[in-house]
């Protein structure tokens, strides 16, 4: 997250006490999202401006458990990053938008890198946005997305190559910078998906909470919705 003059990261204890916290200056970096490794370290991923020429690239930072930083890569394409997570060879994933938008909607991507940062492999695959990623059981990667106003699932292998795309058309998204999907993996094999929805039946466009479960095949087999409070709601 950002403020006015920085980015801050904190580090808390279980009671919510400050154990540590690293400032970035804002001039220069943008963070949209950060988590624990195995080991104990943080991985993050966000943009970085070029204070030569002004332009944002995506950015990947490395910190160890006491906030110093490791390593920190930036890539020469015109991605967004939005979401990162360390895969099972020690390397990580992370989902971007491209900044080239096709048609006036947004490029889904992903890409993989090694544990020291080094870009693997990048591949695009047509419209989304407000992503993210997890490696699946098989050591593919699935991802979840906002699509032309709906939520889209793409499950690759683990190079990347497309296996099926799921379009839910019937799961009305609300996008905005703060209203991404989040995906996660089941016991079951399958997925669930939580993300901001729209009732598209109420005449006041009512925003809800939405959670999908999804089975391994990308079919929903069921959701749960829940009203986000309103101050205009009736009482």
């Amino acid at each position: 997250f950002t403020n006015s003059n920085s980015i801050p990261i904190i580090k808390t204890d279980s009671l919510g006490n400050i154990f540590w916290d690293k400032v970035f200056p804002l001039s220069k970096e943008t963070s949209y999202h950060i988590e624990e490794t195995t080991s104990g370290d943080y991985i993050m991923c966000g943009l970085r401006r070029d204070t030569s020429n002004g332009i944002e690239y995506p950015w990947v930072c490395h910190l160890d458990y006491f906030s110093n930083i490791i390593w920190e890569k930036t890539y020469d394409t015109t991605l967004i990053p939005e979401y990162i997570t360390q895969t099972t060879d020690g390397g990580f994933i992370f989902s971007n938008t491209d900044w080239v938008w096709a048609a006036g909607f947004p490029i889904l991507n992903l890409s993989k890198i090694d544990a020291q940062g080094n870009m693997l492999w990048s591949e695009s695959y047509g419209s989304g946005g407000l992503s993210s990623v997890q490696q699946t059981l098989d050591g593919g990667y699935v991802v979840s997305c906002i699509s032309g106003g709906y939520l889209r699932l793409i499950k690759t292998d683990n190079i990347g190559d497309t296996l099926f795309t799921k379009e839910h058309t019937n799961i009305s998204a609300y996008g905005c910078d703060n209203c991404k999907s989040f995906i996660r993996n089941t016991s079951d094999g399958g997925y669930i998906v939580s993300l901001t929805s729209v009732d598209t039946t109420s005449n006041n466009f009512n925003i809800n909470i939405l959670v999908v479960k999804i089975d391994n095949s990308g079919n929903i087999t069921s959701t749960f919705n829940t009203p986000m409070p309103s101050t205009n709601r009736k009482r």
